[in-house]
């Protein structure tokens, strides 16, 4: 529903995407009080996939590279550890997640990518 929602925001159906944001909220919130919103479709339907999904992190991961490549959704992702800063810029490299060893002993001729 989530998708769907998303594809009507995209092409400027905002009644059909505030229709499945509702009928998955009726889903998962008692009472819910039905949104009612005319430019700000897409927000929404991206604020309640990050709600819908907190707890799965590779969700989060794909909707980050995903939404990274339009300048408006660009976001760097800064962590402190251990008394380390770790930033991650739109875009970068290191969004590419690397071939497994396991599928590369299958095939050596596969390149690995760039990090």
């Amino acid at each position: 529903m989530l998708i769907a929602a998303e594809c009507e925001a995209r092409i400027g159906s905002v009644e059909n995407a505030v229709d499945y944001i509702n009928r998955l909220r009726d889903f998962r919130i008692m009472n819910n009080r039905q949104l009612s919103v005319e430019n700000k479709a897409l927000m929404i339907v991206l604020d309640e996939r990050r709600r819908e999904m907190p707890f799965t992190g590779m969700t989060r991961y794909i909707d980050l590279k995903r939404l990274n490549l339009e300048k408006r959704f660009q976001k760097t992702i800064t962590r402190k550890a251990d008394g380390q800063t770790w930033i991650l810029p739109p875009n970068d490299n290191r969004y590419i997640l690397p071939i497994p060893p396991r599928v590369l002993e299958y095939n050596p001729e596969i390149p690995q990518y760039e990090r």
